[in-house]
């Protein structure tokens, strides 16, 4: 195991003891588990997004954990014609929804750092905001799931998600 993933893997074991000192590096697509996940395996993707408001692009970070604390896998994801960072968080989310679908879970739970977008994506109202269409998406995208959830956690609980994707934006 490299470096980077054993730094990660110690990053996330410190932060459930409620110490966040440490500088996260990482690099593109970090793939942790070499073995294939179970889909009936309930897993936890957590999101968050930076946003660069002078060329309206916003990166994504994503982190799988399973139900024993362990990361799968961490993806950053870009998107461009970003108009706020409201919908930059929204468009972390649809991005964890599909990355939950990629891996072909049944199950799973999403947590990010939004109240907004997290109670937006829990409701079957139709929504009115600036972010509606990524909302919609994401309601969609969660219909290929036999359970899923939302959560709102706090951004301490996120950093992991955070700075990949804050780091990820900065190499862009």
């Amino acid at each position: 195991m490299s470096g980077v993933l054993q730094y990660s893997l110690a990053h996330v074991r410190v932060k459930k003891q409620g110490h966040t000192r440490r500088k996260i590096r990482f690099s593109k697509g970090i793939s942790i588990k070499s073995k294939k996940q179970d889909p009936t395996t309930w897993v936890t993707i957590y999101f968050d997004a930076a946003f660069n408001s002078r060329e309206s692009k916003s990166m994504a970070g994503l982190v799988v954990i399973d139900r024993m604390g362990e990361i799968i896998n961490t993806k950053p994801a870009s998107n461009s014609n970003v108009s706020s960072s409201f919908a930059a968080k929204a468009y972390a989310g649809l991005h964890a929804v599909r990355l939950g679908t990629s891996i072909g879970l049944c199950s799973v739970t999403i947590k990010g750092d939004s109240c907004t977008v997290i109670q937006k994506c829990k409701t079957k109202e139709k929504d009115k905001s600036a972010i509606s269409a990524t909302i919609r998406d994401i309601q969609e995208e969660s219909k290929f799931f036999q359970e899923i959830s939302f959560h709102f956690i706090n951004r301490t609980n996120n950093m992991l998600a955070h700075k990949i994707a804050d780091e990820a934006l900065k190499r862009e």
